[in-house]
């Protein structure tokens, strides 16, 4: 979760996840137990996709590009962190 602000006041939220499907995906049900379940932590530290759940602005902040500000930051900080795709999952 990110919160920009201005004069003290948040303008901008952000909730953010990483995509765990793309982990969940690399399991199968037949190698599952009894140490097939440790396989999702390891595979914790390859995530290179995250989704946006949420993204919201204070009205009064409303077509002044202030999300494209702050995505330009999340894919700062995504690339960082080693993140190669992002998805928009919100409404």
């Amino acid at each position: 979760m990110q919160i920009a602000g201005h004069d003290g006041r948040p303008i901008v939220c952000s909730v953010t996840l990483f995509d765990l499907n793309h982990v969940l995906r690399r399991l199968t049900g037949a190698r599952s137990f009894p140490l097939g379940i440790l396989r999702p932590v390891a595979l914790k530290w390859t995530v290179t996709h995250i989704k946006i759940v949420h993204l919201g602005v204070v009205l009064e902040w409303h077509g002044l590009r202030v999300e494209t500000l702050f995505y330009h930051r999340l894919f700062e900080v995504c690339r960082a962190q080693r993140v190669v795709a992002a998805e928009y999952s919100g409404s």
